[in-house]
């Protein structure tokens, strides 16, 4: 099993958190386990050496720190939020990824004078629900939904809508995805595009080898489909002899069932050599 380099996460991580904290920045100052079906079957033939070169040029540009281009018009000016409170309602809180984002959120804020509250929904459409009525409940100025599909919470956000409470979405789906009714904005990833940055990378560490690869899914995470999408296309476009097994664990599931399912898929498919979670 192989991962690439640690450092971009990182990077990855912290623009992240700066694009999270800007967005919520914007609407506070304007306020007032199952399997899937495999493709390929992990033998024949290599890769076409220009698929293997492109995935590994794809690959080597994406391992250079990020540039940001920002503008004037990008300039958020900070004095309207100072006061205000922003709600942030976890699709879980044991994800690290979370938790630095939260944090980066809360501090960076705390420096315009606005503070943070979170809340762990556990994987749980109940407790998504309950940290919403939490937040209309104390009077919050805007609410977010972190990796939450808002679809499943239409009539809570309709509730914080009717109090006057702003709704926005991290991490919903690619960029430019219309958003639901009483979602004012989103911040996110481009999740097709970071599908197919891993499976580039694999071509291009195997060199094109027909590999198994195991590609671990959260169906009930609104970016899932687009991030698995990605990932599949640009497999098989540049690997048509990989074969590829789907394994979808529920996010409330991820501490106590990944283990188990990745030892079961690596031990009935034992051509796998890459595993992405």
């Amino acid at each position: 099993m192989r991962t690439g380099p640690q450092q971009r996460r990182r990077r990855a991580t912290r623009a992240f958190g700066a694009l999270a904290t800007a967005a919520a920045l914007t609407v506070l100052a304007a306020c007032g386990g199952q399997s899937g079906g495999g493709t390929g079957d992990g033998s024949g033939a290599a890769a076409d050496p220009a698929a293997v070169q492109k995935a590994t040029d794809s690959t080597t540009a994406l391992s250079s720190p990020p540039e940001f281009g920002l503008t004037d018009a990008d300039k958020v000016d900070p004095a309207g939020a100072s006061g205000k409170k922003l709600w942030i309602i976890d699709i879980s809180s044991s994800i690290p990824l979370v938790q630095v984002s939260d944090a980066a959120t809360t501090q960076a804020l705390g420096l315009v004078g606005a503070t943070v509250k979170t809340y762990d929904g556990k994987g749980s459409v109940t407790e998504y629900t309950r940290g919403i009525q939490a937040a209309i409940a104390d009077k919050a100025d805007v609410i977010a939904l972190y990796a939450i599909d808002p679809n499943l919470v239409a009539g809570p956000i309709q509730q914080a809508a009717d109090a006057g409470i702003k709704v926005i979405v991290v991490q919903y789906g690619d960029p430019g995805a219309q958003l639901p009714k009483n979602v004012a904005a989103q911040v996110t990833y481009p999740y097709t595009d970071a599908g197919a940055a891993m499976a580039n990378f694999i071509v291009s560490d195997s060199k094109g080898a027909a590999v198994g690869v195991e590609f671990i899914s959260a169906s009930d995470v609104s970016n899932s489909k687009a991030i698995v999408g990605g990932f599949q296309d640009t497999l098989k476009a540049a690997c048509p002899n990989c074969s590829l097994t789907v394994d979808d664990v529920p996010v409330a599931d991820w501490q106590t069932k990944i283990t188990t399912q990745v030892n079961s898929t690596l031990n009935s498919h034992p051509d796998i050599k890459y595993v992405v979670p």
